[in-house]
């Protein structure tokens, strides 16, 4: 028998960026609401920062006018662990998702 435990169930990811971490919303209806908010033509940065992270997080990163590299870094490390996946098998599914 195989037992999904209360820590599995509560634990959430964190994330650093730059001297803050925060903690990141992995819960399936998150996911999900991402997921339909990007097919629906939603900005990707906004969505999934702001689903993930909360919009105090959000307005936080963007007010530093960070660069892309350092979004795109964010982004696929947010949907990585949302996923409980490495970043790279992140970056490889958005890599196959944009080539579909």
């Amino acid at each position: 028998m195989y037992t999904i435990g209360s820590e599995a169930l509560c634990e959430r990811p964190e994330i650093r960026f730059g001297d803050k971490v925060y903690g990141v919303d992995n819960r399936l209806r998150t996911f999900e609401k991402i997921g339909d908010e990007l097919k629906d033509g939603r900005n990707a940065f906004r969505s999934v920062i702001t689903n993930a992270l909360g919009q105090d997080a959000y307005d936080e990163i963007i007010v530093q006018d960070p660069p892309m590299p350092a979004l795109q870094k964010l982004i696929v490390a947010i949907m990585a662990a949302m996923q409980g996946i490495t970043e790279e098998e992140a970056a490889r599914s958005f890599r196959e998702a944009r080539e579909e």
